[in-house]
Parts: C-alpha cells; structure tokens; sequence
C-alpha cells in the first residue's frame, strides 16, 4: 500500500496514520 511503501520499516507509521485517519 502508498502507507507502507512511505514507512517501509516502520509498522507504527502505518498506526499512525490509521489514527490520524480516524
């Protein structure tokens, strides 16, 4: 997905902006 394609190698950046989705 772009959300992890953008953080690669952080998991946690993709809850971030889960969160901030929300």
């Amino acid at each position: 997905t772009q959300l992890e394609a953008a953080c690669p190698n952080v998991v946690s950046c993709a809850d971030i902006l889960a969160l901030a989705a929300r």
